[in-house]
């Protein structure tokens, strides 16, 4: 164990050292010491909290984050070399948040955060939470020489390599997965390409999927707090919803639910004890739902809700209708509800495998088709979920997130919400069948891929 651990270090060592002289040879600017705070500061902050967990947290925390961090820099390159900025596309949504977190930390003071909306962004801007965090990059970057975009690119890093971690103690802790598949869980979520990806870019979707399984996490066990614990997490989950709601309001929404169905699932094991007690607070609990619902239908936010998702349904499809080529033309004309049926076959082979000249976009491809030999054990999964009642608040919380980014934005990075929730579900499905002949798997996984296949040659051409 000694040894391990002295190994662990000079890997750590050799890791910060090897990152460091990348960062010096990409960056040729007073800017420098800032990106180099910044890693280093996380990294400490991340060893912190990882070690307090485990060994093998902490090994998690460093694989994931240094090649995060890496690929980081990769795509940097890239971009650079290909559009003479580091943007996605030379310039897109990543480059509007770190202009407007620019007029923010220059025009407004620190506690001005009501003042963004209507002066510095729209009163329709969505991501006022996420301006004013990049905002915040700026300001504690300016006595180190200023800011970079490394900068909340590093932090996506730390936080994806975080949501790992948790990921990683909910298999083995809470849905008691065997350590081996605990771990290649958590390596799916923050190794994916389509989570580094995202984490690559001044995006604020890898933090918004941390705050909501967050959120997820210490819901699952809340009867098991303490009094002062419970009130602790009650404060700190109604911060999380005013994030949310000032970074992506629907998720605020989404994340409510996920509470719910976590702690349903809470009480749904504690029904196996027949303690006439948790029964009555079982049925108050299904009740007090209802009874939210029917508030809300009353009032008219179940309407508003609905307005807002039919307005996300239309202007996401025409924005993926002028830009759609190939397969997902067809998809996207079909007559509904067929085009719900595609959206969502479509959505769990996405972004579709292709051969690509682009580095990123061949990498992705790769991700894929990985992606698409776990499909099987998903299914598996939610099988298993239903037949053992275990784990159904990740059911429900895959379910929901997977069939309303399908339904409604269908863009590559809301993929990342329901990324850990996904890989737990096939985490179940393959540790119940890891005892099992694995042959029928393959003959699943065949069957998806002919179905695919029919599915794409009947759109095209009938």
């Amino acid at each position: 164990m000694i040894k391990k651990n002295y190994l662990i270090i000079v890997l750590l060592i050799l890791g910060i050292i090897i990152i460091n002289i990348i960062f010096i040879s990409l960056i040729r600017t007073e800017q420098l010491l800032a990106v180099l705070v910044t890693f280093m500061l996380l990294t400490i902050i991340g060893l912190l909290i990882s070690t307090k967990f485990g060994l093998n947290e902490s090994k998690l925390f460093i694989v994931i984050y240094y090649l995060n961090v890496i690929a980081v820099m990769a795509l940097y390159i890239i971009y650079m070399n290909r559009y003479g900025q580091p943007y996605y596309i030379g310039g897109s949504d990543d480059l509007s948040y770190e202009e407007a977190a620019c007029k923010v930390a220059q025009s407004l003071g620190v506690f001005d955060y009501f003042s963004i909306k209507g002066n510095i962004v729209s009163i329709w801007h969505t991501s006022v939470g996420y301006v004013y965090l990049v905002s915040l990059f700026y300001r504690l970057a300016q006595p180190l020489g200023g800011f970079h975009t490394f900068i909340p690119r590093i932090f996506n890093s730390f936080i994806l390599a975080m949501l790992a971690i948790l990921v990683f103690r909910f298999a083995l802790h809470k849905l008691k997965l065997k350590l081996n598949v605990s771990l290649g869980v958590a390596l799916i979520v923050g190794l994916a390409p389509i989570m580094m990806y995202n984490s690559s870019h001044t995006f604020r979707d890898i933090i918004v999927t941390f705050l909501m399984f967050l959120c997820v996490y210490v819901w699952n066990d809340y009867d098991k707090y303490i009094f002062s614990e419970r009130i602790i997490i009650l404060t700190i989950t109604l911060l999380i919803i005013f994030i949310l709601w000032e970074t992506r309001s629907l998720t605020a929404i989404l994340t409510l639910l996920l509470i719910y169905f976590s702690y349903l699932d809470q009480k749904t094991k504690m029904l196996k004890t027949f303690k006439s007690k948790q029964t009555i607070i079982f049925l108050f609990f299904i009740l007090f739902g209802i009874l939210v619902f029917f508030y809300c239908y009353n009032q008219g936010y179940i309407e508003w809700l609905k307005n807002i998702q039919t307005r996300y349904y239309l202007v996401y499809n025409e924005y993926v209708l002028e830009r759609a080529k190939g397969l997902s033309k067809y998809i996207f004309i079909a007559p509904f509800p067929l085009n719900l049926l595609y959206r969502f076959v479509y959505l769990s082979i996405y972004p579709i495998p292709i051969l690509s000249s682009e580095i990123e976009r061949l990498w992705l491809s790769i991700g894929t088709i990985i992606q698409i030999f776990f499909l099987p054990y998903i299914g598996i999964g939610l099988w298993t979920i239903l037949n053992k009642k275990q784990g159904s608040g990740i059911m429900f919380g895959f379910l929901i997130i997977f069939f309303s980014i399908g339904t409604f934005t269908f863009t590559f990075r809301h993929i990342s919400m329901f990324y850990p929730f996904g890989a737990l579900v096939a985490g179940i499905g393959y540790n119940y069948f890891q005892d099992y002949s694995k042959k029928y798997i393959w003959l699943i996984m065949y069957f998806l891929i002919f179905f695919a296949i029919i599915t794409y040659i009947i759109m095209k051409y009938f």
